[in-house]
């Protein structure tokens, strides 16, 4: 069981490096979005697919070993959590697992965050593009009519960037 919890404690370590460059990349990202420059994006977006195919294989590997912790704790594998390893794991290993376990926890809840963020500039970069097109368009219409009340109808068809509407 030491070198399942051993090999849990370096594949967690390798995830929370992995979250940490994709982190890095968000925030670049986060800045690229707001200079509005289209080509820095791309280069960001291009940078964190390598990123991305080792996540996803180190998340394989680290299901394989809970796998493996979950058949010599005999729970089954889709019930192990990773506090279940820490409640039972060897006074050796207890301070590395709790770090790491700390630590991407935390750089994973950034990373959701910042995530967010950036969704929301990119929404409001789009309204804001959207609004630009059908203003210069000319037939933008007001929310009101002449008498004053809320005519919520619109001439336009939907533009280029109008996803689903």
């Amino acid at each position: 069981m030491d070198r399942a919890i051993s090999n849990l404690i370096t594949i967690l370590g390798l995830q929370r490096d992995i979250y940490t460059n994709l982190y890095e990349l968000s925030k670049k990202k986060r800045e690229a979005i707001e200079k509005q420059d289209v080509n820095e994006l791309d280069k960001i977006v291009k940078d964190e697919q390598p990123l991305l195919f080792m996540l996803t294989e180190n998340e394989r590997e680290r299901k394989n070993v809970m796998a493996e912790l979950s058949k010599k704790m005999d729970i089954p594998a889709d019930d192990i959590t990773l506090q279940a390893v820490v409640d039972i794991c060897p006074a050796a290993f207890l301070g590395a697992l709790k770090r790491v376990r700390t630590e991407l926890t935390n750089i994973i809840k950034e990373q959701v965050s910042i995530n967010e963020l950036n969704r929301r500039l990119l929404e409001s970069r789009l309204e804001y593009i959207s609004f630009m097109l059908d203003s210069n368009r000319g037939d933008f219409n007001n929310a009101y009519n002449d008498s004053g009340t809320d005519a919520r109808v619109r001439t336009r068809g939907p533009s280029v960037i109008d996803f689903g509407v």
